[in-house]
């Protein structure tokens, strides 16, 4: 046997003790680190994104019926539905 290990659970101690082994599981462990904080960050992002888009489609309805902006009067592709339609209107 070598370096007169008797059981399974010596040579597994003596393996996991190894500082090779220590070290990939160091480096492991960092790695899954990293990961999880990549995720977290894509996750605040995905959320942030979600909120600002919701506000300014928010924003931008409230501009179109209240016809008190330059948006007003322009079509979800860009076009102006009238000349005399941009900018503020008469209440």
């Amino acid at each position: 046997m070598a370096k007169g290990y008797k059981t399974n659970d010596e040579r597994k101690a003596y393996a996991e003790s190894h500082s090779d082994y220590v070290e990939a599981c160091d480096r492991l462990l960092s790695a899954e680190t990293v990961k999880k904080w990549f995720e977290d960050k894509h996750d605040w992002f995905l959320t942030a994104h979600y909120f600002t888009k919701n506000r300014i489609n928010s924003d931008t309805a409230l501009q179109n019926s209240s016809g008190f902006s330059e948006t007003s009067g322009v079509t979800e592709s860009g076009d102006f539905i009238n000349k005399k339609d941009i900018g503020e209107k008469s209440w």
